[in-house]
């Protein structure tokens, strides 16, 4: 029996959190667990572990990594704290930049690599088909550590891959590098059946179908859809997946389907708002398609997240004005953009490498959304001046109700949702005794004030939008929770001066302009013996409604200083590092 020590290394870019395990590094765990080998898995960005330190008390035989390319500098950094512990511990390196690495490794695997990793454990190769590929292990990780994905950072959420492969020609994607071109599906009985494991062994409360088109096969998606009906899983487990928006793809009858099951999020890359563009990376689609499908994917009750990439060739302000135009036509749910990334082996990258419009850097400074390419009409210094599309305000959504709707009323999410923003609500807790009357400033989705409520602390929610108003009350009566809502506008509340012991608000104050957050902050200590409010840091999750601003602490500090609303912070941040809480001091 060996001993097999499995990891991810840190991304590129600082990120303390993680959204699931990686399902490389449970396939191969669990192949080696099934093998009779002891198996450990370590995601660096959340254990903060010293390798050595894991290396020398764990004493592996064998150590693996999977990395992509936004992970080559820890990735590096690991395998050579490895080689240090001992020159015979065997380092065995996968993942989709394996064909370009030039780390410290004994054996290199490009590729799917499961029968090469049997192989050297020992054994011989087993997998013949997608369907081989053993269900995972889960308790390999220890799943209450990785906080979900966004919009909802669901816990306890995973990723389940049903399909390989993809038959479309995107010129800056790696999917068809990596797992080529021909798509094999898992059976639909072994996906569900796996879903229910994970939520009667684990208690699973969300799961992402991580295929790259899960809508491509009709008649396979909508078994599934149905086998999930007949279990009942509709009631315990909700699920979220990727789609293409071709009009053969997207059905009334498809999306019907989905909601009934479970669905909520639909993750679309739509890329860009520009026939010329979409024609010249070769994305396959037509921009009619696009507003056909966020159209319909809405009118089923479904979030359409749409996803933008800035600066492919071909790019320019009016290309980039036309996809401005589109967002604020379609009004998708949620969206965000990210500068263009020439992943190696990509068609993306080759033309830029081919024409020098590429930032020459170390495969280490790679990360997503990072400003690495240049194209004939913009320059590097254009392209960085670029602050994101022209949608401000409420334009970006038809309302939040838009946003919000298909979570309303789903328990097993909001008690997810609840349990994801925990450190927030007990920095607010920290200030309250029972029989003490709190102010929540933005009501969404109604579940913040849950658990002061249960301590006996009496909470009053306002919002300007009726409809927001409806749905937290609606999500309130769900969770059991006796909440005042009250329609108002934050600038000018209608309560006495220090009425309330705490006010707090969360994922507020970014969409305003300087002057008005002081205005708003200065309301909230009108009201408040205590102002707690939460903040989106720079560096975190590129996660867009189209008019925030992500900044570090320390420059969210200077800001709210300099518009006079307080005089310093009190520091804290929710698990899933996005947003960083700060209770506003009023003196120093």
């Amino acid at each position: 029996m060996a001993k097999v020590l499995l990891i991810q290394p840190r991304y590129n870019y600082v990120r303390d959190f993680a959204e699931a395990p990686s399902m490389a590094l449970l396939i191969l765990g669990t192949l080696a667990q099934n093998s009779g080998h002891e198996v450990r898995i370590l995601h660096l960005d959340i254990d903060q572990v010293d390798v050595l330190t894991a290396c020398k008390l764990f004493q592996p035989d064998i150590v693996g990594l999977t990395v992509n390319t936004i992970q080559v500098k820890s990735g590096r950094i690991t395998a050579k704290q490895v080689r240090h512990v001992s020159k015979d511990i065997k380092i065995v390196v996968g993942g989709p930049h394996a064909s370009l690495w030039d780390g410290e490794a004994d054996e290199v695997v490009v590729g799917e690599g499961e029968n090469r990793w049997l192989e050297i454990l020992g054994g011989g190769p087993a997998i013949k088909t997608i369907d081989d590929v053993p269900d995972v292990d889960y308790n390999l990780v220890d799943l209450d550590r990785f906080c979900g994905f966004p919009p909802g950072e669901v816990s306890l959420s995973a990723v389940i891959m049903g399909s390989r492969g993809c038959p479309f020609k995107c010129s800056f994607c790696n999917t068809p590098v990596f797992w080529g071109s021909k798509v094999r599906y898992r059976s639909p009985e072994r996906m569900v059946g796996e879903v229910e494991r994970l939520y009667i062994k684990h208690g699973g409360r969300e799961v992402t179908f991580q295929d790259d088109t899960f809508n491509l096969n009709h008649a396979w998606a909508m078994e599934i859809f149905e086998l999930i009906l007949e279990r009942g899983l509709q009631e315990k487990v909700i699920f979220r997946m990727t789609g293409r928006v071709n009009e053969e793809l997207v059905t009334k009858e498809y999306l019907d389907l989905a909601k009934r099951a479970g669905v909520w999020f639909i993750f679309y890359g739509v890329e860009s708002g520009s026939q010329a563009m979409l024609d010249r990376m070769e994305k396959g689609i037509a921009v009619d398609e696009i507003k056909r499908a966020i159209r319909m994917t809405k009118e089923a009750g479904i979030l359409a997240y749409c996803s933008f990439v800035v600066g492919l060739p071909g790019e320019s302000w009016d290309t980039l004005r036309e996809t401005g135009d589109l967002i604020r036509e379609i009004c998708p749910s949620s969206y965000n953009w990210g500068y263009a990334c020439p992943f190696p082996g990509t068609e993306f990258d080759k033309e830029v490498t081919r024409k020098g419009h590429k930032l020459e850097v170390d495969y280490g400074e790679y990360g997503y959304g990072k400003l690495m390419a240049r194209t004939d009409a913009l320059s590097f210094e254009d392209l960085a001046s670029f602050k994101g599309f022209e949608v401000k305000g409420d334009e970006e959504l038809e309302s939040w109700a838009d946003f919000y709707t298909p979570i309303c009323g789903s328990k097993r999410m909001l008690e997810g949702n609840i349990m994801e923003h925990a450190a927030f609500v007990f920095e607010v807790a920290k200030c309250v005794s029972p029989g003490d009357k709190v102010l929540e400033i933005g009501s969404g989705t109604g579940v913040l004030g849950w658990p002061l409520v249960q301590a006996g602390v009496k909470v009053v929610s306002i919002d300007y939008d009726l409809d927001i108003l409806k749905m937290a009350q609606i999500n309130a009566g769900v969770l059991g929770a006796d909440i005042e809502y009250q329609e108002a506008d934050a600038f000018h509340l209608p309560f006495s001066d220090r009425e309330f012991k705490v006010s707090f608000s969360e994922g507020l104050i970014e969409h305003y302009s300087d002057e008005d957050i002081g205005k708003l902050v200065a309301e909230h200590q009108r009201v408040a013996d205590v102002v707690v409010i939460s903040v989106p840091l720079k560096g975190s999750r590129n996660v867009a409604f189209g008019n925030e601003r992500w900044l570090t602490m320390e420059e969210w500090e200077k800001l709210l200083i300099s518009m006079g609303a307080c005089k310093g912070f009190i520091y804290g941040k929710e698990p899933n590092g996005c947003f960083t809480f700060v209770r506003v001091r009023r003196d120093q």
